[in-house]
């Protein structure tokens, strides 16, 4: 017998849900799959936010105006950090007191929170007596624990991570269980016939590795497309180091794209270059990829040793520096030189679309199928709901 719940979510104030065309928010995308997923089972869903959402929830709730109604995207990205952390917190905060004042008047069994930063929903919590499940979309950083910490006492909340990578810095959350995002794979079709390119797809910044692509694409004398907005943060680093490799080498660039895009590129190219230099959570580009059938060659950084199979669907190389922080794991933090290519850095990157001929594009694809769908995510946190709910009834979920 299946149980109906129901289920109130929120995510950002800056969007709709989900979020506009040429708007890269991970989070609202996911939290607008896992809601039409729950309400396709029969669930009971309730979206609170701001803007115009036409997410497939039972009923939606909207505080007013989205925060990017009230400013210009590309006016509010040149203020300083500091004006701009202001602006969108004061905003998050409105939201975060409309779900308190809308559930006074709405019964639910739970709320999922899909709000970024991960310790927002810390303080408001503790007015909410029902259940929350939050989803941690950013990176955990050791900074935040003595916040966490500080709410060790709201024991109606629960949190679920995108990758187990993810809980490295703070592992002992009341953590329910890691749901990795999914994609519903019919959007994106298979590419087995790849043009004689390599792919950068993302933010182009420091973190996200844009001159090692750059330099091991050169190096392999291999035509690279980058795609995706500048960080206007980094004027410095783009002036010095990036624009004379981007003229120097055979790049072809573009700007922010649509899906349509987005997917043509991935199945003409060889391989996504995804030499992060960060701990990324999860890497939605990466099952992007893999789903045309596009092997992914990345640094071993954050999820991607959950999300690429070595030699399967592409390769993972270490980084150039060695023994990074990893509290869980410090005899062997990132199970280095396990890996069929053993060099480091730009010369591993090289080595590898070199190789990248060895993939079979058809497995990358089914890797996808076989473990990262919407569906797969979706079932995963209905059985996060249960246990939850299972919990603070005191009985078992099975």
């Amino acid at each position: 017998m299946i149980t109906i719940m129901k289920i109130a979510y929120i995510a950002s104030s800056e969007f709709g849900c989900p979020q506009p065309p040429h708007q890269i928010q991970a989070a609202l995308w996911i939290a607008a799959q896992v809601i039409e997923g729950m309400t396709k089972r029969g669930h009971q869903t309730y979206y609170v936010g701001a803007g115009h959402s036409t997410v497939s929830a039972t009923k939606i709730f909207s505080m007013g105006k989205a925060f990017f109604d009230l400013y210009v995207y590309e006016d509010w990205i040149k203020l300083s950090s500091q004006e701009k952390d202001t602006t969108l917190t004061n905003y998050q905060m409105k939201l975060h007191l409309y779900l308190i004042e809308t559930l006074k008047h709405l019964e639910v069994d739970l709320i999922h929170y899909h709000t970024s930063p991960p310790v927002f929903m810390l303080p408001f919590s503790q007015y909410i007596d029902k259940p929350k499940v939050q989803t941690i979309h950013d990176p955990m950083k050791p900074s935040y624990k003595a916040l966490y910490d500080s709410y060790r006492d709201v024991s109606s909340n629960h949190f679920v991570s995108i990758s187990n990578a993810q809980r490295r810095f703070i592992p002992d959350l009341p953590y329910v269980a890691t749901v990795y995002n999914g994609i519903s794979v019919e959007d994106y079709g298979h590419g087995d016939s790849p043009q004689n390119q390599l792919l950068f797809l993302g933010r182009i910044k420091k973190i996200k590795g844009i001159k090692d692509a750059l330099l091991s694409a050169q190096s392999a004398s291999v035509p690279l497309v980058v795609a995706g907005r500048s960080a206007q943060t980094e004027r410095e680093f783009m002036e010095t180091e990036i624009e004379p490799l981007m003229n120097k080498g055979r790049i072809k660039r573009f700007g922010v794209i649509g899906h349509g895009d987005k997917v043509s590129l991935l199945q003409s190219s060889k391989a996504l270059l995804f030499p992060i230099h960060w701990e990324e959570p999860f890497g939605l580009v990466m099952i992007e990829a893999m789903a045309c059938g596009t092997p992914v060659i990345a640094y071993n950084r954050g999820s991607v040793s959950e999300v690429v199979r070595d030699g399967m669907t592409g390769f993972i190389i270490d980084p150039v520096e060695k023994n990074p922080t990893n509290p869980t794991n410090t005899t062997n933090p990132r199970n280095e030189g396990h890996w069929i290519i053993k060099k480091r850095g730009v010369e591993g990157l090289v080595e590898a679309i070199k190789r990248i001929g060895e993939i079979d594009r058809a497995a990358c694809r089914r890797h996808v199928e076989e473990n990262f769908t919407v569906e797969k995510m979706v079932s995963g946190y209905e059985v996060v709901y249960k246990k939850v709910l299972a919990k603070v009834s005191g009985v078992s979920a099975s």
